[in-house]
């Protein structure tokens, strides 16, 4: 069950990033005509005068690109940290544990014996460091 809600959690990671990597960033440029708004930032406000508008049009554009910019980094970290998450519960879980322990046990009783018949390594005598190295 664990390796089934970290594999969700997994998923939910990776649809977080990627809305993030497709997240659209205002642009730059400025125009009060609204028919080229594809390329353009469009200024919809007059308040009379045209460096009044483009002073306004820019603070709120630049606002928007902050926004988005902002939420792109979000969706990118967080999903990213979800994901870790989830491959960390994943790799941690009750089933993958047991796994690695039943393909660990050869080695770790092969180990044993070596170290039995190997009397090099079991010696009571104390360590001499030397720190004039």
């Amino acid at each position: 069950m664990k390796k089934k809600i970290s594999v969700l959690v997994m998923v939910i990671g990776l649809v977080l990033f990627i809305v993030g990597l497709f997240i659209k960033i205002p642009s730059k440029e400025l125009t009060t005509y609204s028919s080229l708004s594809d390329k353009y930032s469009v200024i919809e406000e007059y308040v009379g005068g045209d460096a009044y508008n483009y002073i306004i049009g820019a603070s709120l554009v630049g606002g928007e690109i902050a926004g988005a910019k902002a939420q792109k980094a979000v969706f990118i970290s967080m999903g990213s940290l979800i994901f870790v998450i989830g491959l960390l519960a994943y790799s941690f879980s009750k089933e993958n544990i047991e796994k690695t322990a039943k393909v660990n046990a050869p080695l770790s009783t092969e180990n044993n014996i070596d170290d039995e018949n190997n009397n090099d390594t079991n010696t009571n005598e104390p360590t001499v460091i030397d720190n004039n190295l």
